[in-house]
């Protein structure tokens, strides 16, 4: 389940690349961070369960698959793996989408990953 949920979030770091006007149409409270060498990058932070509700209007057949209570488990194993996602201390989470993201095993790209 973990990778469905990557798989989903690395298309809308691709989509957002190509047009970025859907940014804020896909994920409300996303914001652009600074420039970065290789590419644009975002943030998004709140509670799962806004995140799943937004998801789920982006890649319906995808997340409907998965329960609110197997995407939140997801968050928490790609994070844990160094994916580019936190919990934050007030119980939401925080989602940086770039170049980490897209190269997991990458160890030029993402620092953070580890087996």
């Amino acid at each position: 389940m973990p990778h469905t949920l990557l798989d989903v979030l690395c298309d809308l770091i691709e989509e957002w690349r190509e047009s970025p006007d859907a940014v804020s149409a896909t994920l409300s409270g996303v914001r652009e961070l600074p420039a970065q060498e290789g590419g644009r990058a975002w943030v998004w932070e709140g509670r799962s369960s806004r995140l799943y509700r937004e998801l789920a209007v982006f890649a319906p057949q995808i997340i409907a698959r998965l329960s609110n209570t197997q995407f939140t488990g997801a968050l928490a194993t790609l994070a844990s793996r160094g994916f580019g996602i936190e919990k934050l201390p007030n119980g939401k989470w925080k989602v940086v989408f770039d170049d980490a993201m897209l190269s997991p095993f990458d160890p030029t790209v993402n620092t953070e990953y580890q087996s």
